[in-house]
């Protein structure tokens, strides 16, 4: 079953049941296998549906003792890589850099306008990065 088969055949029975008010349309629906995957197994079993391993995890691009400076969706962060755990990467010797200045002369000299340290580390979650760049000079411990 393709997929605008399977929205047409979800539809049909939604609105049999909403036309009924009743859900009998819809209680021996199963799902369909879409690409040899199947969803009710899946779902019963507490597995997920898509295959994610290779976004969980930050591979041979996230060194371990190496610093980068990360830009998320919302800050940028800057310091050394002390562990990755799943999907999470702590980070010492840390500062929220409000403010970069030219991005090319942050990264290339390692000039930044304002930077917040952190008192202890920081976490940043790999599905918030956006990039990240090796950080190729002393790291900033103090405020600016």
């Amino acid at each position: 079953m393709n997929n605008e088969n399977l929205v047409m055949n979800l539809l049909e029975m939604l609105i049999k049941a909403e036309s009924n008010k009743s859900v009998e349309p819809l209680k021996n629906w199963e799902f369909p296998k879409l690409n040899g995957a199947d969803f009710t197994r899946a779902k019963s079993e507490g597995t997920d549906l898509i295959d994610d391993s290779n976004l969980s995890k930050a591979g041979p691009f996230i060194e371990v003792g190496k610093a980068y400076l990360f830009r998320t969706v919302t800050h940028i962060e800057l310091g050394e890589v002390e562990a990755v755990h799943g999907d999470f990467v702590k980070i010492v010797k840390a500062s929220w850099i409000a403010d970069t200045g030219r991005y090319h002369d942050c990264l290339k000299h390692g000039e930044l306008n304002e930077v917040e340290p952190y008192p202890d580390y920081t976490v940043v979650h790999l599905s918030s990065l956006i990039n990240f760049a090796p950080w190729n000079h002393a790291l900033p411990l103090e405020q600016k």
